[in-house]
């Protein structure tokens, strides 16, 4: 039962959003779960270019993950 009530707020906190926009510098701060995106100025096309650079990198920092995985196991035998 801890354990479950445990996941729930965990849930609760990666599906949390939260934006700031600073009128004076232009600068809109978006929060996503535990990640923190910047966009330059408060426009709705800066913050989708942001949030998508965001989910190329961490796509592609995935792949390299995938990639070291799949050397290490074929360098023990693993096909």
């Amino acid at each position: 039962m801890l354990i479950e009530e445990y996941r729930r707020i965990n849930n609760c906190d990666k599906n949390k959003v939260q934006i700031y926009a600073n009128n004076s510098t232009g600068v809109v701060t978006l929060t996503i779960g535990d990640r923190t995106i910047v966009a330059k100025n408060n426009s709705l096309e800066s913050i989708i270019g942001e949030v998508r650079k965001h989910r190329h990198n961490r796509l592609a920092q995935s792949r390299i993950q995938t990639a070291r995985f799949m050397e290490k196991l074929k360098s023990i035998g693993c096909k």
